[in-house]
């Protein structure tokens, strides 16, 4: 079962899964002929333990540090904010 799941721009979406315990980010697809509401995953992604996931959250800074260009946040909208919290709070 998801806890939670958010689209995070084009055809990417994060979601957290209670039942395995992971954070799991995600491209996504809508096959030909249908409506873009149905999006199927792709093999294209990556699935993080609570604990890695938990552990990169702490390497951002660093990571922010080392790699000003890969920093969003200086930019980022109130809703995408607001995201970003309510999945850290959900961990």
């Amino acid at each position: 079962m998801r806890a939670y799941c958010a689209h995070i721009g084009e055809l990417y979406y994060v979601s957290v899964t209670c039942w395995y315990g992971y954070v799991d980010i995600r491209r996504f697809y809508v096959p030909y002929g249908l409506a873009s509401e149905n999006v199927h995953p792709t093999r294209s992604g990556i699935g993080l333990r609570l604990d890695e996931w938990a552990h990169l959250l702490e390497l951002l800074p660093t990571i922010h540090e080392q790699h000003p260009e890969l920093n969003v946040n200086a930019e980022s909208s109130d809703e995408e904010t607001d995201k970003r919290t309510r999945l850290y709070n959900m961990l």
